[in-house]
């Protein structure tokens, strides 16, 4: 069987049935009565099932299958699951200790199992075959299976027991992160084909929301219709004029009249009349705004989608966007991940702790929306840096930084479900948004 470590045999008259302890340093326990009664042969089959048992890690798959029935113990689907992997088990032993035996004594095999049985009435402390001894119906399966027994028809039980394992640890679990991330779905599978998932994103020092998009070509920019020029709607109020699903605050607006950027000069006396869009709208693969149509072989900071749907972040000239059919854009950054290349970045970003807006792309296609509230006491804000390493935490091959602060906005199922600065949605300079 290929077992290299010593295994010490230990007779005990107190133990009622043969089994294998420990996986560190295994015993094989064989009970007096059972020594006593069975003959040489016997007692060879008896030992190769055990060894099978160590040879195939059972004591290790039985330890964790422990863990998982303390942590699931309110599940009975589980319970069951495992009761009947535990069946499946000894007759992967069977198989595999039947394997080193020659087929003309495969008869003998089984006999041996059911003179087990039949001297040990209760199965509570018989390793291997306790789940069968009171289940004729498993009993008789597994005498059916040893008399039809083919050579290496154990490795397929084997392959189900792991398999088994995984799902259980992969969707049964929830281990804790640094950042933990909660679902509103029952499984943590963040590749969904058909819907829009939306994950809690939670630290020590900010918490925020993340949207994943399965469907990159139904995202298009949002800004106000009647005025591009004009700054004076919020995202939930863009987001329902275009019946959207969801969607976030895109690009940054100044002020007219100084030039500065509207997070440093708020002109609350003369509302929003004197702001206006920074840079660039794309919009179906039109330009319906430009602050400043000189500036023909500027690269600037662009966000937005090509007509395959691919996300495009990074500097561009006007007339590089219009050589990669750029489809929906807007103007900011900086960008964060480019081509799966993270951007490097010095300390924290500079930009200090404050909300954050940021959107990336995975490498199938899905979209990632992300916002992070600020300002608060139970969420300060992230820094760029921050940011970063949550898009790379989630796949995103491209990404890049969006307007934040006080602007900072998700929208999702006809509300915003983040907490703004001040408890109160901004006006915006346009969205990213996912329409129906």
């Amino acid at each position: 069987m290929g077992i290299k470590s010593k295994i010490l045999i230990i007779s005990d008259k107190n133990s009622s049935s043969p089994a294998i302890f420990g996986f560190i340093n295994p015993r094989l326990i064989l009970p007096k009565e059972v020594c006593d009664k069975v003959n040489y042969d016997e007692l060879r089959y008896i030992i190769l099932h055990e060894m099978a048992h160590l040879k195939r890690k059972d004591t290790i798959i039985g330890f964790i299958i422990s863990i998982l029935q303390i942590l699931h113990w309110f599940n009975p689907i589980l319970w069951y699951a495992f009761y009947k992997m535990r069946q499946d088990r000894e007759v992967a032993c069977d198989a595999f200790a039947l394997s080193y035996i020659d087929s003309n004594d495969y008869t003998k095999y089984g006999y041996t199992i059911i003179k087990l049985l039949e001297n040990h009435k209760r199965c509570n402390g018989i390793c291997g075959v306790q789940c069968i001894v009171n289940d004729k119906h498993g009993l008789k399966r597994r005498i059916t299976m040893i008399s039809l027994f083919k050579k290496n028809s154990y490795k397929w039980s084997a392959i189900a027991i792991v398999l088994l394992i995984l799902i259980g640890v992969v969707t049964l679990t929830n281990p804790k992160k640094n950042i933990v991330v909660t679902s509103n779905k029952q499984s943590n599978k963040l590749d969904n084909i058909n819907k829009i998932t939306k994950y809690d994103i939670k630290t020590n020092r900010f918490n925020g929301k993340m949207l994943i998009v399965p469907n990159s070509k139904k995202i298009v920019i949002g800004f106000n219709e009647e005025s591009p020029s004009k700054v004076g709607k919020t995202t939930s109020e863009i987001a329902k004029e275009n019946n959207a699903i969801c969607a976030i605050n895109a690009g940054g607006f100044t002020d007219d009249v100084s030039g500065k950027s509207a997070e440093v000069v708020l002109n609350p006396d003369s509302g929003y009349e004197t702001r206006k869009p920074c840079g660039i709208l794309i919009h179906n693969g039109e330009f319906v705004y430009n602050d400043d149509k000189g500036r023909k072989n500027e690269k600037i900071d662009i966000v937005g989608f090509s007509k395959r749907g691919k996300l495009i972040v990074g500097k561009y000239t006007l007339e590089e966007l219009k050589n990669i059919n750029i489809k929906e854009a807007v103007s900011f950054g900086p960008a964060l991940i480019v081509d799966g290349n993270p951007v490097n970045i010095l300390g924290d970003g500079g930009w200090g702790v404050a909300p954050r807006t940021a959107i990336g792309q995975r490498r199938d296609g899905s979209v990632l929306f992300l916002v992070i509230d600020g300002r608060g006491f139970k969420s300060m804000g992230a820094t760029i840096k921050d940011v970063q390493d949550i898009m790379k935490k989630y796949g995103a091959v491209n990404a890049s930084n969006l307007d934040g602060g006080t602007v900072s906005t998700m929208y999702y199922k006809d509300k915003v479900i983040n907490k703004p600065c001040a408890d109160k949605e901004k006006v915006v300079a346009s969205t990213f948004m996912v329409l129906k």
